[in-house]
């Protein structure tokens, strides 16, 4: 597997797996069940053996879906009930469709609802078309269609590689502080009313223009969206965090390479002191191969695996 820059593995944490599985198959990602290994598992806070973990590889290889299964009555990290807008932990997974309509069709068929039906709105320069689809673990997908300008320089058949995701926050300032310890530099950083149609897509359109104001940065170590990292935050809303779970239903962490482990951490804990490491640095068993890895926790209590190469 290539190391892309920005995350590029994604675990997740689910009572659906053949339902999660089928649908990256039948996108033409490739599956394997990897090494058994109690070391990773007891890392991500599995509660039980579980030894079916499948791997998936989309197919530029650039990018890596892991399945943890577990069983319908663990809770999920963020109820299916919350509220778009409600801060706490990772909310979304990123890809790009070549037709929304098509691609409400496709996620409709493998069993995921629409949270958002499409929304056409301006971001930035670009007219997109916009949803969010959801399943039963409280997963949510985020599937942006190009309207305008054409996408220059990609190729994908019906949906992309998993190239952002979104999380959404208290304080945005401090989560961007926290991200640009790892190496993340914001190159998109917008404040304000989301143009046209936009603040449907949070389900914000029923509410004030004051209320609806967001903050939304884009951040990646190279500046471009593909493993990049999206933070939004409603600095009008008085919504709570959800609760921190240790092992729970829904997207579990993203993973992220480093070239220098040891500095980051190091510069992490002198900044929010030592228990921003769940997991301390060290060599463990991972899918079949020797990795020097920890966990660490972002200020809105999101799980977030670093890994040297």
């Amino acid at each position: 597997m290539s190391q892309r820059i920005g995350f590029n593995q994604i675990v997740f944490t689910t009572s659906q797996p053949n339902q999660l599985r089928q649908f990256f198959v039948d996108l033409g990602w490739s599956k394997h069940t990897p090494e058994f290994s109690p070391e990773a598992l007891s890392y991500w806070d599995v509660p039980d053996q579980k030894e079916h973990l499948l791997v998936l590889n989309a197919p530029n290889k650039d990018c890596r879906v892991i399945l943890i299964p577990c069983d319908d009555d663990t809770p999920p990290y963020r109820p299916l009930e919350s509220e778009i807008i409600q801060p706490g932990g990772l909310f979304d997974f990123n890809m790009r469709t070549k037709n929304a309509e098509f691609a409400v069709e496709y996620l409709t068929n493998h069993d995921w609802d629409m949270l958002v039906e499409p929304v056409p709105w301006q971001f930035g320069t670009s007219s997109v078309k916009e949803m969010l689809a959801i399943q039963n673990d409280g997963i949510v997908l985020a599937a942006t269609e190009r309207v305008s300008p054409p996408l220059e320089g990609m190729e994908f058949d019906r949906f992309s590689d998993i190239f952002n995701a979104t999380q959404i926050v208290t304080n945005i300032e401090e989560s961007c502080r926290f991200f640009a310890v790892i190496g993340f530099q914001k190159f998109v950083d917008f404040q304000g009313n989301m143009p046209g149609e936009g603040p449907r897509v949070l389900g914000l359109q029923d509410t004030s223009a004051h209320e609806a104001e967001i903050c939304l940065t884009i951040s990646h170590p190279e500046n471009i969206m593909d493993g990049s990292i999206e933070l939004i935050s409603t600095p009008n809303q008085s919504l709570s965090a959800l609760p921190e779970r240790l092992f729970g239903r829904g997207i579990h962490r993203l993973r992220i390479p480093l070239p220098d482990l040891s500095e980051v951490t190091q510069s992490l804990v002198e900044i929010y002191g030592s228990d921003v490491i769940l997991k301390s640095p060290k060599q463990r068993s991972i899918l079949g191969r020797q990795e020097f890895c920890c966990t660490v926790r972002t200020p809105d209590g999101a799980r977030i695996d670093l890994y040297q190469v």
